[in-house]
This record gives C-alpha cells, structure tokens and sequence, in this order.
C-alpha cells in the first residue's frame, strides 16, 4: 500500500444530515492536493445509530475512508484522541463534520507544515450566525485562560489543526481522562503558527454543544491548565482576614473612643452569611480538583471500541 502523507481525522456524532455533503466537498478538496490521504470517521454514538448507517455506506464504497465505532458517547475529545491514535498519516489534520471548518483551508494547512511547522492551528475571526451572548462567552473564556493559563493555547482558537507525525506521536503520550484537546497540543510544545478562518454557518442539524457541554469544557481547560483556581483560596482568606480586622478596629474605635455601643446583629449576620458563601465556594473548588485526581487514579481506558470498519485494508 502506498504510504498515507494526510490522515484526516473526522469525529462524527448525530451528524447523518451532512456526512455525506462533508465527505463530497473534503474529498474534493484533497485529490486536488495530490497527497495521498485517509479519512478516519469516529462514530462517537452508540453503534446502532443513523449516523453509523450512513458511515458504512460512505467505507464501503471509498478505500480510503476507515470508520472507528465507539460503544457509546464518549465525547468530542475523546473522538480527536481515538483518530489520532489510529491515523498512519505523515501529518494529521482534525475537524468536525458540521462544515463550520471550511475544508477549503486544508491546502493552507498543508503548506504550513511543508514549510516546517509541526502544529498548524486555527484561529476564529468570526463564527456566523451564531449568537452574540455566546460569541461573548467564548471572548472571556480564552481572555481569562491567557491571563491564568500555564500554556499559551491562542486567543479564540479551533480545534481545526494539523499536526505533524512526530506531534502526533508526542500527543498519543498523554492518556489522561480529562482532555482539553487545545491546551495538550500546546503543552507538547514543537514549532507552531496558525492561521485565520471564519466559521461558517452549519449545513444542517444543530449544535451538540449545549450550555452546559460548553460550560463543562471550559472548566476541564481551566482546571487541566491552570492552579489559579485553587490559589484563589489563599487570596480570599488573606482577603477576608483583612476585613474582618478592620471590622475589628472600627468596633473597637465605637467603643473606646465614641463611647457608644452600635448594634452588631446586623453585620455579623452579613458577614456570617459572606462567609459561609465563601466558604461554599471554595470547598466547590477543592472538591473539582479532587474529582479530577479522583477519575484519574480509577486509570479507566479512555475509550472502548464496537467495531473498526475498512481496518482489513489498513
């Protein structure tokens, strides 16, 4: 078999409305390069699903293209960690199936890396039609992760990216379960540059990342990459310890020097229920960190397979 040059890594989850107008437009897009390629699907559902039909149907007729089932839902991350653990390629290229990464922008990110970048990332400029509160949300994420993070991941950046083989094989390094993809490519280090893209609207179908996916993906980046958090707690005391003394010095200023009694019942209601907010608050913290250390020991495989279609030709 002629060697891969191009793996494309594709996670797919209920997805069957546009899969077939994603893998017309990629396939295009690649045998206009003259690279030798694959296409690796990873069926991040249950095996069962319309997405797996539609997948077979695509394998079965294109050698080039390999399907990896999972047993369930593990999750977008997990689904970038399976394909780049079965891609063969010289360099591996990641994007989503919903064409809001433009394929277009695949030659680009090939010239990058014969150039002598081992990681190409995208940059969002803008992502249309999608909501400005959301748009907001993702501008504060990656404002507050460069003040705080211990890697520098790029300001608004995709996980669109090419990577070499030796970055691949660097990557496939780290198993640990909690995975922002964004950040570990970033701490693996190598030479990098990235390049702009607008993300367009969605062919068909909707977002699978709903508020609370979005809000749970934040926090993995934020906890995987960054001690801050769990530092804030040491400011926060230091903090409250200073108010509470000169809580402490005004009380003592009534009494010794006004000579009048004030009535306490009211600020020690305040800052009793402060208090205990804070102390809500940071026992939340500790206990994030501690139910990340807590998963990782359990040392559970990061993902399991149903089945692998077209690996007999691999």
């Amino acid at each position: 078999m002629k060697n891969i040059e191009i793996s494309i890594v594709v996670p797919v989850y209920k997805e069957e409305e546009v899969i077939e107008e994603f893998y017309n437009k990629l396939v295009k897009v690649m045998e206009a390069t003259k690279f030798s390629f694959e296409i690796i699907f990873i069926n991040d559902d249950y095996p069962d699903s319309s997405t797996m039909v539609v997948l077979k149907k695509i394998c079965q007729r294109d050698p080039r293209v390999l399907v990896i089932g999972f047993t369930r839902n593990f999750g977008h991350q997990i689904a970038l960690t399976a394909g780049i653990d079965y891609a063969r390629g010289e360099a591996v290229i990641m994007l989503d199936s919903d064409l809001q990464h433009p394929p277009d922008l695949i030659p680009d990110l090939i010239k990058a890396w014969k150039q002598g970048y081992d990681v190409v990332y995208t940059i969002r400029q803008d992502v249309l039609g999608e909501p400005a509160l959301k748009k907001l949300f993702s501008k504060l994420f990656y404002l507050m992760m460069s003040k705080i993070s211990d890697v520098d991941m790029g300001f608004n950046c995709a996980d669109f990216r090419l990577i070499s083989r030796k970055a691949a094989d660097g990557f496939r390094k780290i198993r640990e379960n909690t995975r922002f993809i964004r950040g570990l490519i970033s701490w693996i280090g190598y030479k990098k540059t990235s390049l702009p893209f607008i993300a367009d609207q969605r062919y068909k179908g909707k977002s699978k990342y709903s508020l609370r996916k979005n809000l749970a993906f934040a926090l993995d980046g934020v906890l995987s990459f960054s001690n801050f958090p769990i530092r804030l707690i040491s400011f926060m005391g230091v903090l409250i310890s200073s108010i509470s003394f000169i809580y402490i010095l005004r009380v003592a200023y009534y009494v010794i020097f006004a000579k009048e009694a004030i009535p306490d019942w009211l600020p020690i209601t305040t800052i009793t229920l402060f208090l205990s907010g804070i102390q809500m608050l940071m026992l939340g913290i500790i206990g994030e960190y501690v139910a990340k250390i807590f998963t990782e020991t359990k040392n559970r495989p990061l993902y399991l397979l149903d089945k692998i279609l077209g690996e007999e030709r691999a």
